[in-house]
C-alpha cells in the first residue's frame, strides 16, 4: 500500500515537472518591417500568436536577419481596455541610425518596453487618437488581438 502511494506521488510530480516546462506553441507573423538609417538594423513589428492568444510584439535584430521565432526582444502588447475598436496599433519610426520611436495606443496592455537595446535608444510614444501618424511612404499598422 505504501509502495503504491509512493508510485502514485511520484506520478503526479512528474507530471507537474513536464507541464512546467512545456512552453505554449506560438508562431510569428511578421506585419511589417522598417531598416535604420545606414542600414545597420532593422524593427520587426509581428504579431505573436500562441495557444493563449495573440500579442504585438517588436523585436530589434541585423538588417539582414530574418525575422525572429521567438518572442519580440524591445516591445510586446495585448489588447487593453482602451484600444481602438479591441485592436492593438503600433507603428515605429527611425529618427537616426541609433534611435527609435514606438508609438502605440493608449491603454494597450504593454508587457515589455526596453529603453535600449545595444547601441539602439528606444523612445515610446501614445498615438493620437489612437490613429498612427502617417509617414510618406507607410500605411498604418493596425492589428487584432485575440
Amino acid at each position: 500500500m505504501r509502495r503504491a502511494a509512493t508510485v502514485v506521488v511520484l506520478a503526479l510530480l512528474a507530471g507537474c515537472v513536464t507541464k512546467s516546462v512545456v512552453r505554449p506553441s506560438c508562431t510569428n507573423h511578421v506585419l511589417h518591417e522598417s531598416v535604420a538609417p545606414g542600414g545597420n538594423a532593422k524593427a520587426v513589428i509581428f504579431e505573436r500568436d500562441c495557444t493563449t492568444g495573440a500579442t504585438i510584439q517588436i523585436s530589434l535584430v541585423p538588417a539582414a536577419a530574418r525575422a525572429p521565432s521567438e518572442p519580440g526582444n524591445v516591445f510586446a502588447a495585448g489588447t487593453g481596455k482602451h484600444s481602438l475598436q479591441g485592436r492593438t496599433v503600433v507603428t515605429v519610426a527611425w529618427s537616426g541610425p541609433a534611435k527609435l520611436t514606438i508609438s502605440y495606443t493608449k491603454g494597450a496592455a504593454v508587457m515589455r518596453s526596453e529603453g535600449r537595446l545595444g547601441p539602439i535608444e528606444i523612445e515610446y510614444a501614445f498615438l493620437k487618437d489612437g490613429a498612427p501618424p502617417m509617414a510618406q511612404d507607410e500605411q498604418p499598422q493596425t492589428h487584432g488581438t485575440r
